[in-house]
């Protein structure tokens, strides 16, 4: 099973949640480019697990948008450049599974990651849960 990661950069919150990526314990395929993640998409889906599509500005997002049929069959974690209102019902189109900004708390990404990946209830405490009991 595969999770994706669309990026075009690889600095800053790009490194680090393509870093989560990798950690899943899953195969992670990457792309920078959407033209290479469309044609990704275009192919046989039933080996995705999931794809985090990070879009650092406005215009990613409205590319993504432009070819929302194509991420409209997979699991999809959208991350944004921002917290704007505007931005956010923009994204929603999408249907992502879960909507966060560069500016939030990264460990929401992971236990989400950690749920995708492992086929985790929402009720089943993580690892590190149950070591504070």
């Amino acid at each position: 099973m595969i999770l994706i990661y669309f990026a075009t950069s690889n600095t800053g919150a790009a490194k680090k949640i393509q870093n989560i990526a990798e950690n899943t314990g899953a195969a992670c395929e990457v792309y920078r480019r959407f033209r290479s993640l469309s044609t990704r998409l275009r192919e046989l889906k039933q080996d995705i697990i999931g794809v985090i599509a990070l879009a650092s500005d406005h215009d990613e997002l409205s590319t993504l948008i432009k070819d929302k049929e194509l991420l409209l069959d997979v699991p999809l974690i959208l991350i944004l450049p921002d917290n704007a209102m505007t931005t956010h019902s923009q994204a929603r189109r999408l249907r992502p599974r879960l909507l966060m900004s560069v500016e939030d708390n990264l460990m929401d990404l992971e236990q989400v990651l950690h749920m995708m990946v492992h086929k985790v209830s929402i009720n089943t405490p993580l690892p590190y849960e149950s070591q504070k009991r």
